[in-house]
């Protein structure tokens, strides 16, 4: 366990590496940034976690003496006294989460308005493809919630109604697109009758009368199955929550 506080700069810069090489520090197991200089020799540093918000989003290390404080964040390469970038994930990364809360850095995929500012950068990933917001100072979220994803078409020919799909919230991205929402649909097909109708006595459309065949005619008609199975066409599945990083 690390001491809260030490006294001489050598045993501080133990620490740094320490903290920068082990795969132990943060949620993500990424290189953690730089935390920068700390002052003279034998300046006292206390080393404290930094929980996610402002300096570190996903969270990391304060280290404070005389001179100020640095910040060791989780994450990659992240510049002095900011946030660490995630390494493990690019902004606007779409993952599936076994949780129930979003972890630090990712936002749950429910379609929600959110702040063009604050989340500045997965505007610059995302855009308004999943929906404007209100037009000026929000953009929306993807909105995941009980939808299965399918790749965009590009040219491969193979979702065949890719340029009626829409968009999945106002101001999204329509036709084949990312963000762009197709409804459900059930491939033609058709299915064939038996036991309509037999063969009696070698007669076909007739019946056997006084020993002799009377013909009569059969008028077509049209008739559809009963109804039969649940309220969607689904495969086996299990629930997930979607998570978008930021």
């Amino acid at each position: 366990m690390l001491a809260p506080t030490l006294s001489r700069t050598s045993s501080f810069f133990v620490i740094l590496l320490t903290l920068a090489a082990c795969g132990e520090v943060g949620e993500n197991a990424a290189p953690a940034g730089p935390a920068g200089p700390m002052g003279s020799p034998g300046e006292s540093v206390t080393v404290a976690v930094e929980a996610p918000g402002a300096h570190c989003a996903a969270g990391g290390f304060a280290l404070s003496s005389a001179s100020g404080v640095a910040y060791v964040c989780n994450g990659g390469d992240g510049a002095d006294g900011q946030d660490g970038v995630d390494a493990t994930a690019p902004i606007g990364a779409v993952v599936a989460f076994a949780g129930e809360d979003a972890p630090p850095g990712w936002l749950l995929c429910n379609g929600a308005a959110i702040s063009r500012t604050t989340y500045a950068a997965l505007y610059t990933a995302i855009g308004s493809g999943w929906g404007a917001g209100d037009g000026a100072t929000t953009f929306n979220l993807p909105d995941l919630r009980g939808r299965f994803l399918r790749g965009t078409d590009r040219g491969a020919g193979r979702d065949l109604d890719a340029a009626g799909r829409v968009a999945s919230a106002p101001g999204g991205a329509a036709g084949d697109r990312v963000g762009s929402l197709q409804g459900e649909a059930f491939r033609a097909h058709s299915h064939g009758y038996s036991g309509a109708f037999r063969n009696d006595g070698g007669v076909v459309g007739g019946h056997v009368q006084g020993g002799t065949s009377t013909g009569f005619t059969v008028w077509g008609y049209d008739s559809t199955t009963a109804d039969s199975g649940g309220r969607e066409t689904r495969p086996i599945n299990v629930s997930v929550n979607y998570i978008v990083k930021y």
